[in-house]
């Protein structure tokens, strides 16, 4: 929900306002290796007990799973709930309160989790005021774009938001891939980066054998500070038939 409401407050600011906004957030780096592969979920709990995230299951035949975080400074402590009751402690309380990048290891018998955490100021200069959203259902502040799409066709209807931040220091791209509220992070190279792809722990979607995001035509221009391209978003069914939709192109200022 709160990542929900993190795209729709992107999708309309540009069109209200042209200040600058700057904030503290807690970044969180984590991987998950599945020994036994029976973890089928990750929830992000705050110390309410409430869900801040909920990540889906490992890619394919894999049994690790990589994630990234973008929390507010005012979330001090997280709960990584694995979806695992069988596990051997599978709760693990990460305290976010220390200003220096920290790292934390937990090795059990059913998995391996590992765990940095740091704090980064955000500045997004909100300047688009003219209006960044186009038919493509794309919309851009700096450095920041969403794209999202309500999808209903027989065989899947679904909403699906992609929000993507620029990192200009691996020079690729940070994921948040949302399927009807169900969000799951990776980072991308910008040159020739693969599809990403996962499978989806909703229930009504157990015929879905999986999805995928793909960017096509990125295109970094460093004089102008522009990084365009499209994304695609692929189903394939438990028959084997594979639907493509255009989620839409986009100019993001970076």
């Amino acid at each position: 929900m709160h990542l929900f409401l993190s795209v729709f407050l992107l999708l309309i600011l540009p069109l209200i306002s042209t200040s600058a906004v700057e904030n503290n957030q807690n970044i969180v780096d984590f991987s998950v290796k599945d020994f036994n592969k029976n973890i089928n979920s990750i929830d992000i709990l705050n110390k309410k007990w409430d869900i801040v995230s909920k990540y889906v299951k490992f890619n394919g035949n894999s049994s690790k799973l990589n994630g990234r975080l973008r929390l507010s400074e005012k979330i001090d402590k997280i709960i990584f709930k694995l979806g695992d009751d069988g596990a051997n402690q599978n709760e693990i309380i990460v305290s976010l309160g220390n200003r220096n990048t920290t790292h934390m290891t937990v090795h059990t018998d059913s998995y391996k989790m590992k765990v940095s955490t740091s704090k980064q100021v955000v500045r997004k200069e909100l300047s688009l005021r003219t209006g960044s959203s186009n038919e493509n259902g794309c919309a851009c502040v700096h450095g920041n774009c969403a794209c999202c799409l309500e999808i209903s066709v027989p065989e899947f209807r679904h909403s699906v938001c992609v929000n993507a931040t620029y990192n200009p220091v691996s020079i690729g791209l940070d994921l948040s891939i949302g399927v009807d509220g169900h969000y799951f992070s990776e980072e991308i190279s910008l040159r020739n980066p693969p599809p990403v792809c996962f499978s989806l722990p909703i229930p009504g979607a157990e015929h879905i054998a999986g999805v995928c995001v793909a960017f096509t035509k990125l295109d970094l221009d460093k004089k102008e500070k522009i990084l365009s391209g499209c994304m695609d978003f692929e189903v394939e069914l438990i028959h084997l038939r594979v639907l493509t939709f255009k989620l839409g192109c986009f100019r993001m200022p970076i």
